[in-house]
């Protein structure tokens, strides 16, 4: 037996950021309802007769590549060499029809950590816009790091976090930020990349939510407000985090962080894979003075 929760589509994009996902499975639609197949009860849960989902991993017919995600109207590769990208990103386009852009991510790169990106196909256009859990985001993918793959943790830190001030450490193009103030929660987003800042301005006016979050730039070594400043923190830095683990501590009393690692610290959950040997674990940084659990590179 399969559940599916029955959704209207007038709040499917509200609520599609909440629902825990059966992954065999795809949604289908009947007259004015979505049907999501899910693990777990939300809203009104039904028996269903999904389609189940076809197994076309693109490593499966091109070897050799890692993967692929969308944001918007773009979608970028990530791969080893020796590949025909040409014919891997015309497939893309085919089974996705909003894709009118391939890039090749080369590598991570800069001081700002964003991604090296080069045309495959298509527009060279990398100023995307997309819908995340009913939010509107619009970047520029060789300007910000873009992760569409942490959108359900997004939507779960914005929950769980609501209510109050909270600084979001790492805050990027507003992901984060624009989750959390959407709960009413009144948010200081800060981030080095100046690019960043400029887009999570921009976001946060795109989702009338500027009297909810205080934009500003600055480096997450010295961080411009006085000790204890913030009750609650979120630390999304998966690489660097333990880099900055000690002025995060003296800045906030509690913290939602995401760290790398090969095995989690005490407390925390995986929340995505990285490679073969690492993950990306999400838990509270013991920042109290007694039993503080520190964080090691990986």
């Amino acid at each position: 037996m399969t559940l599916c929760a029955k959704v209207s589509r007038r709040d499917y994009e509200n609520v599609k950021g909440r629902l825990k996902r059966e992954a065999k499975f795809l949604p289908f639609v009947e007259g004015d309802y979505i049907y999501v197949p899910v693990s777990e009860p939300f809203g009104q849960v039904v028996e269903c007769s999904p389609p189940q989902r076809e197994n076309r991993r693109l490593s499966s017919l091109f070897p050799g590549v890692r993967g692929y995600y969308v944001v918007g109207h773009a979608a970028v590769i990530k791969h080893r060499e020796g590949i025909d990208l040409e014919n891997v990103a015309k497939f893309i386009a085919a089974t996705n029809r909003r894709v009118k852009s391939v890039f090749l991510k080369e590598k991570v790169e800069g001081e700002y950590r964003v991604n090296k990106l080069r045309l495959v196909w298509g527009e060279d256009n990398s100023v995307v816009k997309f819908r995340e859990n009913g939010l509107t985001f619009q970047v520029d993918l060789r300007e910000v790091f873009v992760d569409p793959s942490m959108a359900q943790v997004r939507a779960e830190m914005g929950r769980n976090l609501k209510g109050g001030r909270v600084l979001d450490v790492f805050a990027g193009y507003g992901a984060t930020s624009l989750h959390l103030a959407r709960e009413g929660t009144q948010v200081v987003a800060g981030d080095l990349n100046p690019e960043a800042v400029k887009w999570a301005l921009w976001n946060a006016k795109l989702n009338k939510l500027l009297h909810k979050v205080d934009v500003i730039r600055y480096d997450g070594h010295s961080l411009p407000f006085r000790d204890g400043a913030f009750e609650k923190c979120v630390a999304d830095n998966p690489t660097s985090l333990w880099e900055f683990e000690e002025e995060i501590c003296r800045v906030c009393k509690s913290v939602i962080g995401l760290a790398l690692a090969e095995s989690p610290p005490k407390g925390w959950k995986v929340i995505n894979e990285y490679s073969k040997e690492l993950s990306i674990f999400q838990g509270p940084l013991g920042c109290s003075k007694e039993g503080h659990q520190s964080l090691s590179a990986p």
